[in-house]
């Protein structure tokens, strides 16, 4: 199961946290147990993980991640180059071409490749 979301004009780091807090709900609200959250914006993942969020003008999607991470479940977060993610660049292009939420159930054409070089830890580079 994934995602996409097309959010207008905003903040790399707010799309990112959306992004984020969008994912562990679907995971969540989907009864999955052991997630691997892989994200390039290792700033969003540091402002989950450490620091206090308040005071913080995104302070309610950095809470809502947190709360999150702190339900009973096995969840991580890590950072990845965007070059070593290529399926999530693909999505990410993909749904410029849509707005709203669009939630995938299979995966999309032409993405194939894309999860084969993901699940060889291929490094892609972006054109």
């Amino acid at each position: 199961m994934g995602f996409a979301f097309k959010m207008g004009d905003s903040f790399n780091t707010e799309i990112e946290l959306c992004g984020i807090r969008m994912g562990l709900k679907l995971a969540w609200d989907n009864g999955f147990t052991h997630i691997q959250v892989e994200f390039d914006c290792e700033f969003a993942i540091k402002l989950i993980t450490s620091g206090d969020p308040l005071l913080h003008p995104w302070d309610s999607l950095i809470l809502d991640c947190k709360d999150f991470l702190s339900c009973p479940w096995d969840v991580s977060l890590s950072h990845t180059l965007r070059e070593g993610n290529s399926c999530a660049d693909f999505i990410a292009n993909w749904s410029h071409s849509y707005s709203g939420l669009v939630l995938l159930v299979e995966p999309l054409p032409g993405l194939g490749t894309f999860l084969f070089n993901d699940v060889a830890s291929t490094l892609v580079p972006r054109p």
